[in-house]
């Protein structure tokens, strides 16, 4: 869809350049051959990669299972399959904030509603939180947990690193956990 924007930008700036106006109608077969040849594209589906072979990121003995995000609660709440997971370790600001909503808008952007990810459950905090789960989460191979701190959309817990099972981990490390 996003290439077939861009050939209608680019159809109608070129016919911008001429004087007189002129109504083009293309069939969708030609404008995918059009788009295939301009991009190179090779005309091969191409799978994503197996989320089921991402479970070799699991560690600890917690549970870590794959689904589809149903929801992005907030910066730092994602449901999976109607299951409610907290990003372990990472603190997003309140969704009733402009930074909230913007940490929201953040993770919407890298992991959006029918992303499949991973689920890694904090084996150092089984208990969760207020209902949900504690987990670092993989969408599309991304940490989101690493990333929404990357990004200054959230900030490390410290409070939890000496519980977490992934405390050790060097991207936590990064943000502040030390032993």
């Amino acid at each position: 869809m996003v290439l077939l924007g861009v050939l209608a930008v680019f159809l109608y700036y070129e016919s911008a350049q001429n004087t007189e106006k002129v109504k083009v109608q293309i069939p969708i077969s030609e404008v995918t051959e059009i788009i295939s040849e301009k991009l190179q594209i090779d005309s091969k589906t191409i799978a994503p990669p197996s989320i089921e072979s991402s479970t070799s990121k699991c560690i600890g003995n917690a549970d870590c299972f794959s689904g589809k995000v149903t929801k992005i609660t907030d910066g730092d709440t994602i449901k999976v399959d109607e299951r409610s997971i907290r990003f372990t370790l990472a603190s997003a600001p309140e969704i009733n904030t402009l930074e909230g909503k913007v940490a929201k808008d953040f993770v919407a952007s890298i992991c959006p509603v029918g992303s499949s990810v991973l689920v890694d459950e904090d084996d150092g905090q089984p208990e969760g939180s207020y209902g949900r789960i504690l987990a670092v989460v993989y969408c599309n191979d991304i940490n989101l947990n690493e990333k929404i701190l990357e990004s200054g959309n959230a900030k490390i817990s410290t409070l939890f690193c000496s519980e977490s099972e992934f405390s050790d981990e060097p991207w936590v490390k990064k943000f502040g956990c030390t032993d």
